[in-house]
């Protein structure tokens, strides 16, 4: 009998986005992907956040699916009272994602900006893949200076 291992949990990304005015997630590991990958199944650019930005960070989070009992009209809601005492509802912070688990907090994967980096600069494209160890790995490159920071540089380990 043959034996089919896969990624049990989606994993992504978290990102501010300046639209919403929110955090939200952004999935780079879909549960059921099957492993090693042999090819990157993730791509993105990472950006500065302000200007002389010298390390950027790579936030890994296991999030959970989305509430299964949201209302019908829209997603769930938490009865709050305000600072005069009135009672009234406002929809659920974690509406979107039902859990998110900081994966990789004690040990974030950091890019080094050699020069530094600018605000809003196109600097850094990041690939992901996932090897024969069910282990996330990047491969992230300086569009500056068209070195390789990272290549198949072990993140986390995967469930």
């Amino acid at each position: 009998m043959d034996f089919y291992d896969h990624i049990q949990h989606d994993y992504a990304l978290r990102f501010y986005d300046r639209a919403k005015g929110d955090h939200d997630y952004k999935v780079i590991v879909p549960a059921g992907t099957a492993y090693p990958t042999g090819k990157s199944i993730a791509g993105l650019t990472i950006k500065a956040s302000h200007d002389d930005q010298e390390f950027l960070g790579i936030s890994v989070y296991e999030v959970g699916k989305k509430e299964s009992c949201a209302r019908a009209e829209g997603a769930p809601l938490d009865l709050i009272y305000d600072a005069s005492g009135c009672a009234r509802f406002q929809e659920r912070e974690d509406a979107r994602i039902s859990s998110a688990f900081w994966v990789n907090e004690k040990c974030p994967t950091f890019i080094h900006a050699q020069p530094k980096a600018k605000k809003g600069e196109k600097r850094f494209p990041v690939e992901f893949t996932v090897d024969g160890n069910k282990r996330l790995c990047v491969t992230v490159r300086d569009n500056e200076t068209g070195k390789t920071i990272f290549k198949d540089h072990p993140v986390i380990k995967l469930t």
